[in-house]
């Protein structure tokens, strides 16, 4: 077990980001498209096992349960601020290789390539 910590403490620990829209509904059709394109990364980021862990950060606490096992959920700040919220998130959960993308990026990329910035960022 000590091993596996070791492992798992040596690999990134990916951070996704996903949330906003406003009340109307394009702006809700939006933010839900945003949601699903983040849920899809955080599956193509389990499926690389390249990773010590995996946080989806969202605004919305029902996201968490369409997450997979073995996947952690937080739910973001209100005001929200990227710099401060990704700050608490690595220092609280004494994250030492944070490997973070936004939620909307997911759909740019395949399970290889995420991988290949996975090992990059070990480098």
């Amino acid at each position: 077990m000590a091993r596996r910590l070791a492992l798992e403490s040596s690999q990134p620990h990916f951070i996704c980001f996903v949330g906003g829209g406003g009340p109307s509904p394009p702006e809700q059709m939006v933010a839900r498209a945003k949601e699903v394109i983040a849920l899809d990364l955080v599956d193509q980021a389990q499926a690389t096992q390249a990773f010590g862990g995996l946080l989806l950060v969202g605004d919305r606490p029902e996201l968490a349960a369409e997450l997979p096992a073995g996947v952690e959920f937080a739910l973001s700040p209100s005001p929200f601020h990227f710099g401060r919220c990704l700050r608490d998130i690595v220092l609280g959960r004494q994250i030492e290789r944070p490997f973070y993308l936004g939620g909307g990026y997911g759909a740019l990329l395949g399970v290889a390539q995420l991988r290949e910035l996975a090992q990059e960022s070990q480098d």
